[in-house]
């Protein structure tokens, strides 16, 4: 199984700018806890055309009872998104898997979150001026556009790795980013739990 994708800032921007609502609508895992670190209720789907996003409630909270502060044991879907992946979040991208090239792997969108947004950040602090940046999955056609204020520079040469690999022994979704000058490297790894595509 492999899965390894190239993303330009722009694109990486998105993906943050839709992990974050999902992430505080489902309320994903506590950040220091290990036990809720994978296993939150979120579900990552890839093939080679399409990224889906799957949530449900955090913590066992069904939507209704979660909503009016109380307890539940509702396990149905909160948020469900679908990115166009060819051509659209990631510049290039390869999956390749025994079950006819789908990942599916459960992960915490609040560490997802934190690792694109310091990611971000430190992209954000390589000294480009301040720029309107259009934001937008290209497979649309340009219809969902809307511009955004970024510290970065349409066109950056500055590229972004996602990939699963083991760190440690875990499987893990990593970030991994070097500038164009060779100054700086980001490197980040969220745990994941790999599930059959059947699940």
């Amino acid at each position: 199984m492999r899965f390894k994708s190239k993303l330009a800032v722009e694109h990486l921007q998105l993906l943050h700018n839709v992990i974050v609502p999902i992430s505080r609508l489902t309320g994903g895992g506590q950040l220091g806890n290990t036990n809720s670190s994978v296993g939150s209720g979120t579900t990552l789907y890839l093939d080679p055309e399409h990224l889906r996003i799957s949530s449900r409630g955090g913590a066992g909270k069904s939507v209704e009872n979660a909503m009016n502060g109380g307890e539940g044991g509702g396990e149905g879907i909160v948020c469900f998104s679908e990115l166009i992946a060819l051509n659209g979040i990631f510049l290039e991208h390869k999956i390749e898997s025994l079950a006819q090239n789908v990942i599916v792997f459960e992960i915490d969108l609040v560490q997802m979150r934190t690792a694109l947004a310091a990611t971000l950040q430190s992209l954000g602090g390589s000294g480009a001026a301040d720029k309107q940046v259009p934001l937008y999955n290209s497979g649309d056609g340009g219809r969902s556009s809307r511009r955004m204020s970024s510290s970065f520079q349409s066109g950056s040469s500055v590229i972004v790795v996602m990939k699963l690999a083991k760190r440690g022994g875990v499987p893990c979704l990593c970030l991994d980013t070097t500038s164009h000058d060779g100054n700086f490297d980001v490197h980040h790894a969220v745990p994941v739990r790999i599930l059959r595509a059947e699940e």
